[in-house]
């Protein structure tokens, strides 16, 4: 079972690239996977750091990915906490905001990804850092919202560095996002803080176009769910 509530998307903006408009978005991977912190979350303090782990179990074919025979695998770290702030008391909301971070995006064959318990431990993160390069990008934003409910949403900002995502589409921008819970319910892993349930998302940039953006753009037209 996934846990969706709502959803902040986090763009992954490619280099120099800066378009007039954006086309509808592709999207590329569905994943899902767990998150800690150190101090535990919630709250998140100030100076604490954000990590999580997760596996894709959905990919567009455009990715070149076939999860029957391999596994794509997500790690991002180095995610520092700035602390909460109340947007809206009278209903709830508080947002805890981030600095730095980094998410690399993996595919590898040996499917052995593995979150174990307590982490940082011997599988997690290093088997899900084990393949060949998707794509990775460096946060210039980052935040979880926690809504009353005891849901709560992520997104941010980045800069899309490398990977095989990045040059398959030359002139894209990332777009990545979805939301953790807390609730014991999920059956999250001992010394996990949150589960967590996102997609990632390839926009293409207009009037940028090439040939290799225009192969993208006719196998989305047959590869939508």
């Amino acid at each position: 079972m996934r846990f969706l509530r709502t959803m902040l998307v986090a763009l992954f903006v490619l280099g120099a690239l800066v378009p007039a408009t954006i086309a509808q978005g592709i999207e590329i991977s569905d994943y899902i996977g767990y998150a800690w912190e150190t101090g535990g979350f919630p709250p998140s303090d100030p100076g604490d750091v954000l990590q999580f782990v997760g596996v894709a179990d959905w990919m567009d074919p455009i990715a070149g990915v076939d999860l029957a025979t391999e596994e794509v695998t997500y790690y991002v770290y180095g995610l520092t906490s700035l602390g909460a702030s109340t947007d809206d008391p009278a209903v709830g909301y508080t947002t805890y905001y981030y600095s730095g971070g980094t998410l690399e995006m993996y595919r590898d064959s040996a499917k052995n990804a593995a979150y174990g318990i307590n982490p940082a431990n011997a599988s997690a993160p290093s088997t899900f850092t084990d393949g060949t390069l998707l794509l990775k990008g460096a946060f210039t934003s980052f935040a979880i919202t926690f809504d009353p409910f005891g849901g709560a949403s992520y997104g941010g900002a980045a800069d899309g560095l490398a990977g095989e995502l990045i040059t398959s589409c030359s002139g894209c921008i990332y777009s990545w996002g979805g939301t953790y819970t807390v609730d014991v319910g999920a059956q999250i892993p001992e010394g996990y803080d949150m589960q967590l349930d996102g997609i990632l998302q390839i926009d293409s940039a207009v009037p940028t176009t090439d040939a290799s953006w225009g192969t993208i753009k006719s196998q989305y037209g047959s590869s939508q769910r």
